[in-house]
């Protein structure tokens, strides 16, 4: 395995991590291709279903993911459905290795009517969320 690359044993660390701190994680190697999902929220799967909903999230949390890489420095966003995000580099022994996004929460309660309105703009059924 080459020294920059995420160790091929890190989605069980990323579920532990991601199970006691109750945050959604990311792992992005640097070619930005998705190592380790965990605790995904319903709101980013059903979003997922929906070809406009995969070019939003890919414009947002992609190009988020991007910043943190290249920037080498930990980016906090709010994305398209109006979850509050952040975005890390992820850097092993001193080489970029790729992106860890994380957050997908909601923060405050007008975050839920964006969220409302992005699934009628969507045309995606509000109560799978």
């Amino acid at each position: 395995m080459p020294k920059d690359t995420v160790p091929p044993d890190w989605g069980p660390v990323q579920e532990s991590i991601g199970r006691i701190a109750g945050l959604s994680l990311l792992t992005y190697d640097a070619a930005g291709r998705e190592l380790a999902a965990t605790g995904v929220p319903a709101l980013c799967r059903l979003i997922a279903t929906d070809a406009e909903g995969q070019r939003r999230c890919a414009a947002w949390c992609g190009r988020h993911r991007e910043l943190a890489a290249t920037g080498n420095r930990a980016i906090f966003y709010r994305c398209h459905a109006g979850l509050q995000c952040f975005a890390v580099p992820v850097r092993i022994a001193g080489g970029a290795a790729g992106s860890l996004l994380g957050g997908r929460s909601v923060e405050r309660a007008a975050d839920v009517d964006d969220i409302e309105a992005l699934t009628r703009a969507l045309e995606l059924p509000a109560d799978a969320v």
